[in-house]
């Protein structure tokens, strides 16, 4: 990528997120930054890293591969242990590190950690003052790009539940927006929390709504897999609010399809998805 591309992409990002080249920080001059946006500059790889960290992406994501490979892979770590044993201490390093951030991307992981540090892991919700920060600045954005799905995939399992509401609706017209569909796996983790979320907080409002935002979702350049997650949350979130024998025998058939199929692993995801559900399949959740 010549240097007044990736300027012009760096510019796009940091405008669409309304992050001002002051705020980006670090060792590089706004001067510097100001140049390298008007393909006037380059930077070396460790300034490049270091501004586009700034801005919440990577080089990956910046040069167009479709396979991102996610920013602050620290960050998810810390809250998939913390999620994995339900204890919080997990996230004390990822506190201490963004606890003086004040821009866009420090300010969320921050809210992020804070919320689930604050929170009851029994009801797992945050404070509403925080949530209601978390929920403005991810809704501020012009566009969603990899930082934005990963931080709300992690923030709607802590949200206030009236704002889970408003992050899935930005989240869902965003993925409608992607052409490419490069962002469909964080969009799935999102979906399974959330969905999540509705079962265990008996939320029929959310799960409807959540029925509806996948009905919304264009199938026309959906994979075999993504069309086996969607069906799969459809059914489970049926099952669970709205429940048949159908369901159930439906919901059998596409677990026993994934495993002939060589998918294995995500049928096991789904069937323990479906114990926390607490429904019960013959030869599946017993």
């Amino acid at each position: 990528m010549a240097a007044a591309e990736l300027g012009q992409v760096i510019h796009e990002i940091r405008q669409r997120r309304g992050i001002l080249l002051k705020d980006l920080g670090g060792t590089v001059s706004v001067s510097t930054l100001s140049r390298v946006e008007r393909g006037q500059a380059s930077l070396s790889l460790a300034d490049l890293s270091q501004v586009l960290q700034g801005l919440g992406t990577s080089v990956s994501e910046v040069v167009g591969q479709i396979d991102c490979v996610s920013p602050f892979l620290e960050v998810w770590q810390a809250f998939g242990r913390a999620a994995a044993h339900d204890d919080v201490a997990c996230l004390d390093t990822i506190l201490s590190s963004y606890q003086n951030r004040s821009d866009y991307v420090g300010r969320l992981v921050w809210l992020s950690a804070q919320g689930w540090k604050q929170r009851n892991f029994s009801a797992r919700r945050m404070p509403e003052l925080l949530g209601t920060e978390l929920t403005g600045l991810l809704l501020k954005p012009e566009s969603w790009y990899q930082f934005e799905y990963d931080i709300a995939g992690v923030a709607v399992c802590a949200l206030p539940l009236a704002e889970v509401r408003r992050v899935v609706r930005r989240a869902a017209a965003e993925y409608t927006k992607d052409a490419t569909a490069r962002y469909e796996a964080p969009f799935l983790v999102l979906l399974y929390n959330v969905a999540y979320v509705a079962a265990t907080n008996q939320d029929l409002a959310l799960a409807d709504m959540m029925l509806g935002v996948i009905r919304g979702i264009p199938t026309s350049r959906q994979t075999l897999f993504v069309k086996y997650r969607m069906t799969f949350l459809t059914l489970s979130l049926n099952a669970k609010f709205h429940p048949s024998p159908l369901l159930a025998s439906q919901l059998t058939q596409l677990i026993a399809t994934m495993k002939l199929i060589g998918a294995s692993n995500f049928a096991a995801q789904d069937a323990e998805m479906l114990r926390t559900f607490q429904i019960k399949l013959p030869g599946v959740s017993d």
